[in-house]
């Protein structure tokens, strides 16, 4: 059994030599999030049944502390990978657990597009999931997508033609319409130059679940790791 607080010390060994250069000049840390990667660390909270230890959430938070000690914007960059780990495991069925955990499992990481821009009140949301014939297509634009360049998988929220809460997960190399970009996604203790944003348009996922009933409608949509 992995000692997952013992690998976050030596994890943070490697991160931490050029932190504050980093984050002045505003280099991402590209190769401390592989590390990390192939460390194996995002299975820390993976239930072991799935391959992964199952560590409580008291050594999480020691974990967290010891890497962002080391460099917090690596630590605020792996956090969207925690929560998605928690939400599967709060609400996802047993196919969903056993699809994206074991992925986990097998050294994925993961990230988030929830936050726009756009809306009259914190939280609104306007991505929208919708089908085109046989395809569900992805469409719309997020502000916030905190460790979205270093994932492999990313949970992105919209809502679908009924108006329903759906969430989609994507692998981050699927391939959208020439109008999508992707910029910088914020990993660092300094805002970007630019707005750090997601663009999708027509992105389409190729096989949507549905999630269990009382999650507030909630949908997952994307097809399996390979």
């Amino acid at each position: 059994m992995t000692d997952y607080l013992a690998l976050a010390n030596e994890l943070a060994t490697h991160i931490q030599p050029g932190a504050a250069e980093r984050d002045a000049r505003r280099i991402l840390p590209h190769e401390q999030l592989e590390l990390i990667r192939q460390s194996g660390l995002g299975a820390a909270r993976v239930p072991v049944e799935l391959g992964g230890g199952d560590v409580s959430q008291l050594d999480v938070a020691r974990i967290f502390i010891t890497l962002a000690k080391a460099d917090p914007s690596v630590a605020q960059a792996l956090f969207p990978h925690f929560a998605t780990v928690e939400h599967l495991r709060l609400i996802a069925d047993a196919d969903q657990q056993r699809r994206y955990l074991g992925a986990f499992a097998e050294r994925r990481l993961s990230s988030g597009a929830i936050a726009e821009r756009s809306g009259k009140f914190r939280g609104e949301i306007h991505t929208r999931l919708e089908r085109d014939g046989e395809r569900l297509v992805l469409n719309g634009s997020k502000f916030y997508s905190t460790g979205c360049l270093f994932a492999d998988l990313l949970k992105i929220q919209a809502v679908d033609e009924a108006g329903d809460a759906v969430y989609v997960m994507l692998p981050a190399d699927t391939r959208a319409s020439p109008c999508s970009t992707t910029g910088t996604a914020w990993a660092s203790g300094s805002p970007p130059a630019a707005p750090p944003c997601s663009r999708m348009c027509r992105c389409c996922p190729s096989r949507s679940f549905p999630w269990p009933r009382g999650t507030s409608g909630a949908t997952i949509s994307a097809p399996a790791p390979s």
